[in-house]
């Protein structure tokens, strides 16, 4: 019998709601996915209709991968269930330390997932 198992390290970034999300996920919504979208808020702070989706006036995208970040900011009460952006204020605040962090971590990715590593390994 040949049998063959492989060892699989999953690192995942602790959401403000306390949930997690793959570290490649949180990346790609900042960096890629919603380059713009800091922006995009900032400019449009006073406006009343500003809605954390993909339609004209959407900020941020609501692919499935990231309805985790939907779900956070919907729990943290920043966006009411119908997605409207509730909290703009408190909402780009947040949004500009995750993306800080998620330049700091794209940086240096494989020096925090061996930190991660070792602690896993420590604890």
């Amino acid at each position: 019998m040949k049998l063959k198992g492989r060892y699989e390290l999953v690192v995942e970034y602790e959401l403000p709601d306390g949930n997690y999300i793959p570290i490649r996920d949180f990346i790609n919504f900042f960096l890629s996915d919603n380059y713009d979208a800091i922006r995009e808020l900032e400019m449009s702070l006073d406006d009343t209709y500003i809605f954390f989706d993909d339609s004209n006036y959407g900020i941020l995208s609501t692919m499935k991968r990231y309805y985790p970040f939907r779900k956070c900011f919907t729990t943290m009460g920043f966006v009411d269930r119908d997605y409207k952006i509730i909290k703009s204020r408190e909402l780009l605040n947040i949004l500009m330390l995750m993306h800080e962090e998620a330049r700091d971590l794209c940086n240096n990715e494989k020096e925090y997932i061996r930190e991660t590593k070792l602690k896993m390994v420590i604890d």
